[in-house]
């Protein structure tokens, strides 16, 4: 026969145990559910830049292995971003005569929208020039 104190113990051995318990499942890592981009996205990503270069009319390298990049790329990048990313890049080689970069190093070393905004265009450096003169 089991007396009144050593089922009391026994009470709140259990109750802490099972508190022990609960505390370790609600400890426990959930997997990250991984942010996946819309296929679209990445499709319009890949539709966005040129296939030809808009200076030299040459091949910019487009192949199917770089859009697994963009998915990629997508997990850092915003998607509107990516596109506004492009077309300033785009136009930015258009406008100072730039040759524009294969399109698997434009991903590897993709630039930040930032850089854009800081570079004086074309006319601003010749009217520069000129005042100094």
């Amino acid at each position: 026969m089991i007396d009144q104190d050593t089922k009391d113990c026994l009470f709140r051995i259990e109750a802490y145990l099972k508190r022990m318990c609960d505390m370790m499942v609600d400890r426990q890592v959930q997997p990250k559910q991984e942010a996946k981009a819309p296929k679209d996205h990445v499709e319009k990503i890949y539709a966005a830049y040129p296939s030809r270069c808009v200076v030299s009319n040459r091949s910019s390298g487009k192949c199917s292995k770089n859009k697994d990049k963009i998915k990629k790329l997508l997990k850092e990048v915003s998607y509107l971003n990516f596109i506004a990313i492009i077309k300033l890049y785009t136009e930015d080689c258009r406008e100072s005569d730039t040759y524009m970069k294969n399109f698997s190093t434009f991903l590897n070393n993709l630039p930040d929208i930032n850089e854009f905004n800081k570079k004086p265009s074309q006319q601003e450096v010749k009217e520069t020039k000129f005042q100094t003169f």
